[in-house]
C-alpha cells in the first residue's frame, strides 16, 4: 500500500496530482503526476491508488 502526506495532494476539480522528484542529485526536476486516491487515515496519510509507483520522490513542500 502506498501512501502519502495528504499535504502532498493538490485537488483542481476532480483531478488529484502530486509533485514528484526526478532526475539525479545534480540534476533534478519535478514532475506532476495524477492520482487516484483511497482511504484517509487519522494521522492524514492518504492512500494511492494508482499514479505512484514504489520508490517516487513526493515533494511536500517548495522552497521558493
Amino acid at each position: 500500500v502506498l501512501a502519502v502526506p495528504q499535504r502532498a495532494i493538490t485537488t483542481d476539480g476532480s483531478k488529484k496530482t502530486v509533485h514528484v522528484l526526478i532526475g539525479s542529485t545534480d540534476k533534478q526536476t519535478l514532475e506532476t503526476k495524477e492520482v487516484t486516491t483511497g482511504l484517509v487515515g487519522s494521522d492524514g496519510q492518504v492512500e494511492i491508488l494508482s499514479g505512484l509507483q514504489e520508490g517516487d520522490v513526493v515533494v511536500t513542500s517548495q522552497i521558493k
